[in-house]
């Protein structure tokens, strides 16, 4: 209900927005020109482009989390510490488990 809320709001907000600045403008990218652009498609175009440059920017950031906590699990599950081949038990020691791992 809440999401919905502030849904309604932020479209009638962007809708007064829009409807105050509707002045054309011209986009010049190099060779590519837009003529007569309203002015609130620029802002509301820029405001959406850098929100999807930080969701880019924090979905990388997630993605590099995620291989370095990976690698940290590996390294610690599977450590070369006195020779011993297989996953570490409780007691950092491969091999058989000294104890069951839950106990009721």
């Amino acid at each position: 209900m809440l999401v919905l809320l502030v849904a309604v709001i932020s479209g009638v907000a962007i809708a007064y927005f829009g409807m105050q600045n509707t002045s054309p403008v011209t986009i010049r990218l190099n060779d590519y020109v837009w003529n007569d652009v309203p002015l609130y498609l620029v802002i509301v175009g820029s405001l959406f482009m850098g929100l999807f440059m930080a969701w880019i920017l924090y979905f990388a950031r997630s993605v590099d989390h995620l291989w370095k906590r990976s690698s940290d699990e590996k390294s610690q599950t599977y450590g070369s510490r006195s020779g011993t081949a297989g996953p570490r038990t409780r007691s950092g020691k491969g091999g058989t488990q000294d104890h069951p791992p839950f106990s009721v």
